[in-house]
């Protein structure tokens, strides 16, 4: 994909300009953008398509993922939605740009300040972003530490809706290789909560491989990613409840590490 920068005017929304690229997916980019003092982060996704039909559709599943920002804005735990805009380029071509906080990548915390405390903040944070996205009736579908971001409080969130759907709403296969639970993968079962913390319970796997937790910590990830369904956690929230009955030290904030 070339850069998308070049198709943006400015200012993208009132006295907001884009400033450098700052990551890409396989579907769309990102990029910084500024207004005096304020940094956001802008996410721009191509939409093109041959005729008028097929270009409406595609804009309508770009816009499903505005949509299910927008509807769980309220939650301090996954990034915060701050509008949208739909730019025409040519009768076949449109920009689908979405505003956002901008955050720290989880990817980008490595370091001397990352340790067992910090996997257990992960794990209460992104645990409250999955439960309160299932109770608003939406299933993720692609969750992994590439997703999860950490703010200037030290707080994680859960991000990257582009391919979260309502429950009901579709059975097509989403999500990243190894983080995708077996009965979707193997089975093509219907995805459903469960699948989100299996993938939750890989994520943490991966986090924690480098560190000694506890054996409680332990058995809770071990139960999240069963690949047997029917011995998985059901709710995020009986998960959760686990994971607040391990004594832990206190929690270090990680950003005295940081300039």
């Amino acid at each position: 994909m070339g850069k998308l920068i070049q198709y943006i005017k400015q200012p993208v929304f009132d006295n907001w300009y884009t400033s450098e690229k700052i990551g890409q997916g396989i579907y769309s980019e990102v990029y910084k953008i500024y207004s005096e003092n304020k940094i956001s982060a802008l996410k721009v996704k191509p939409v093109f398509a041959d005729s008028i039909e097929s270009l409406n559709r595609k804009l309508d599943v770009a816009e499903n993922e505005a949509d299910i920002m927008c509807r769980l804005k309220e939650c301090p735990y996954i990034i915060e939605y701050q509008g949208k805009e739909v730019r025409k380029i040519t009768n076949c071509f449109y920009l689908f740009m979405i505003k956002m906080e901008y955050l720290t990548p989880f990817t980008a915390q490595t370091g001397m300040f990352f340790n067992y405390n910090n996997v257990y903040k992960i794990a209460c944070d992104i645990g409250k972003a999955l439960s309160y996205t299932h109770k608003n009736g939406i299933i993720h579908c692609d969750v992994k530490p590439d997703n999860f971001f950490r703010d200037s409080s030290g707080n994680y969130k859960l991000g990257d809706f582009n391919v979260s759907k309502y429950v009901g709403k579709s059975n097509s296969i989403a999500g990243t290789k190894g983080y995708i639970a077996p009965e979707i993968s193997e089975l093509g079962a219907v995805c459903g909560y469960q699948t989100d913390i299996y993938s939750f319970g890989v994520s943490l796997l991966n986090i924690s491989h480098r560190f000694v937790i506890s054996e409680e910590f332990s058995e809770i990830i071990k139960k999240a990613c069963a690949s047997n369904v029917r011995y998985r956690y059901k709710t995020v929230d009986e998960m959760l409840y686990d994971i607040y009955n391990i004594k832990t030290d206190y929690y270090v904030d990680p950003v005295e590490y940081f300039d």
